[in-house]
């Protein structure tokens, strides 16, 4: 290592109280900060033995495909003297760390950050002290939900479920477009089921360096199906109304003024969804039992009927009440008509649906987008991602403008239904997965030190660095850890449109047509991409089989000729040891230049960068390639 060359390392722990100390330490001789700095005349004790080994990777080993997982590395301090024994009263896990490196004696301001994340507790010894470092995707590893049903319903009251079905129990979260998911039963009693503790959105999407923002242009619709079959929308109703049991008020009518008079004054608003009852008797034409109507007020026991909440509320198309109707007349402001399903969209507590009577057979849900993708952006990829963490990790997802760094891609039609204990990785993989995104947390791109960025390999259109044989220390081609093993694939199939739910045909409703019962027994539709010339070389080529998030088949056989074009033919991977100076400012997924008298390199040939390890001990940065 050159002597003009120093490595700080910055480590924050919390004492007892929660005070938290930056505790500062430098390679070589030590450091003290200029008195124009900020921080001004601080020192960095001249500890540091080595400034954090770590490992960068897209998707983990000679791989170009999957997530990588959390990195990690190794800071060593040393300890002779046990001046560092005091450190363990300190609590250092899950705090912040960072590693910069720039020139000795120059001013503080002018050194670089190579690393910003979190560490684990150091292991002290009498010699030295081990701290693991872990980069900003440790922030993910965490559980995606930890909002459970408390099991303290009080039937027929509550929505929390009992102690004997749901206590304990993740509430599901749901995010973007998915098909026959079976949500829990949060109140039996009053036939309430759950399809996310999270409002609903019209969509999230981040673009080119912004952070994530909810948009307005692509609704969502929700389908309720029992054994297969549609049930009736009813009308939507707030929280405490969903909970609640209904208030039942009789009524009678004027057919001349279509004026409802109730038997006792009402609180309904002017929207209210509302259900009308007869006892023994006969409704006032043209109203019917199975349907959900609007109210709007005029006055404290008087009201108007409508056909939907906009013409309530606007006081348009009143509907005509041409019969007076007989028997005793009700009038209800929290009853779900029979065969019909009422809806709650709460910002708190979520997306809830109840049923007017007991169904018949197996209850189960769509959320779809009604219009195509021409209509705005739907729930791409990159917005499944930033839903789920700014859910879970919203200090990760909002902390600055930058959080992400996003790539273009045309998968728009995508969705996740997550129901049970699992981590934000975890529950994002299928997403990313689904276009073959990696996602990491260690960059050497300064603009992006301690964000979290996915990106694709191979969609980079400029070269970032130019290597040639003097600058060259070793060059190996390694295996491929591929499903393919580095062999040319010759045939792709894309799982896609998720049916998250199958049913036979005895679960079925008997009004199902043939080819909808048959899509009921597939969990997924699938569509490929062949290559058969590639077996004229390779007899024993593998086929890729991957699965996706998106619902529409156009978007999944646009994957399946993606992948490919991307393993349809030979991809070599190579490791590549330079001088570490090179590689400052390179990071992962970045394109680079490669000309070497060998291996068919002499012209110069392109590589993308799947995986980058710095070693700070001789300097030199081991890059790993994929052509």
């Amino acid at each position: 290592m050159s002597a003009e060359q120093i490595y700080l390392v910055e480590m924050t722990g919390a004492n007892a109280a929660g005070t938290l100390t930056v505790f500062r330490y430098s390679t070589g001789l030590g450091y003290t900060t200029l008195g124009t700095d900020t921080p001004a005349h601080t020192y960095y004790a001249p500890r540091v033995t080595n400034p954090g080994l770590y490992e960068l990777s897209c998707h983990g080993g000679a791989k170009t495909y999957g997530l990588a997982g959390v990195g990690y590395g190794t800071i060593e301090l040393q300890n002779p003297d046990g001046a560092l024994d005091s450190l363990i009263d300190y609590g250092f896990d899950g705090q912040t760390c960072r590693i910069l490196i720039g020139t000795e004696g120059a001013a503080y301001s002018t050194f670089t950050a190579i690393f910003t994340g979190t560490m684990d507790q150091p292991f002290t010894g009498i010699k030295s002290m081990r701290v693991n470092i872990r980069d900003v995707l440790q922030n993910l590893d965490v559980p995606l939900q930890t909002v459970k049903y408390a099991g303290t319903n009080s039937l027929p009251d509550g929505l929390e479920g009992t102690a004997d079905d749901l206590k304990g129990k993740p509430k599901p979260l749901l995010w973007g477009y998915v098909n026959d998911v079976t949500p829990p039963q949060p109140n039996t009693s009053r036939l309430i089921y759950q399809l996310s503790c999270e409002r609903f959105l019209d969509a999230i999407f981040y673009s080119e360096g912004e952070p994530p923002v909810e948009i307005d242009r692509i609704p969502w619709t929700v389908s309720v199906k029992d054994q297969g079959e549609a049930m009736t929308a009813g009308s939507e109703k707030n929280i405490t109304q969903f909970g609640a049991g209904s208030t039942d008020l009789s009524f009678t009518v004027d057919t001349g003024t279509n004026v409802v008079t109730t038997g006792s004054a009402h609180s309904y608003t002017n929207g209210d969804g509302v259900s009308v009852l007869s006892v023994g008797g006969t409704l006032p034409a043209p109203l019917v039992d199975t349907s959900p109507y609007f109210a709007r007020s005029t006055g404290g026991s008087t009201l108007t009927l409508h056909p939907t909440k906009a013409d309530a509320v606007a006081n348009t198309n009143v509907i005509d009440i041409t019969t007076a109707g007989s028997g005793t007349l009700t009038i209800s402001n929290n009853r779900t008509a029979l065969g019909c399903w009422d809806w709650c969209n709460d910002s708190t507590a979520g997306f809830y649906f109840r049923l007017g009577n007991s169904p018949t057979g197996q209850i189960t849900a769509d959320v779809v987008n009604p219009f195509g993708s021409s209509s705005g952006v739907l729930y791409s990829v990159s917005g499944l991602f930033a839903s789920a963490v700014i859910y879970a990790v919203p200090s990760q997802s909002q902390s600055t403008g930058t959080s992400y760094q996003p790539v273009t891609q045309p998968y728009e039609a995508g969705g996740l239904y997550i129901d049970t204990e699992t981590t934000v990785l975890k529950a994002i993989e299928p997403a990313l997965n689904s276009c073959g995104f990696y996602v990491a947390g260690i960059t050497a791109d300064p603009s992006f030190l301690g964000n979290i960025i996915i990106g694709l390999i191979g969609t980079r259109s400029t070269t970032s660095l130019t290597l040639t044989e003097p600058e060259i220390i070793d060059l190996e081609r390694v295996p491929s850890e591929d499903e393919t093993r580095g062999i040319p694939c010759w045939r792709v199939t894309v799982n896609y449109g998720r049916k998250y739910t199958t049913l036979t045909r005895d679960q079925l409703a008997g009004s199902l047509s043939e080819a909808d019962i048959a899509a009921y027994a597939q969990e997924w539709r699938s569509v490929s991409a062949t290559d058969t010339d590639v077996l004229d070389q390779y007899p024993n080529a593998p086929e890729i089989i991957r699965y996706s998030v998106t619902t529409d088949a156009a978007e999944a056989q646009t994957e399946a000729d993606r992948v490919l074009a991307q393993c349809g033919v030979r991809r070599d991977i190579y490791k590549c040891t330079v001088a570490a100076s090179l590689t400052r400012g390179i990071g992962l997924g970045m394109r680079i230049s490669l000309t070497y008298p060998r291996f068919s390199m002499g012209s110069g040939v392109l590589f993308w960068i799947l995986g980058m390890t710095p070693n700070y001990a001789d300097e030199t940065t081991e890059l790993l390639l994929w052509k």
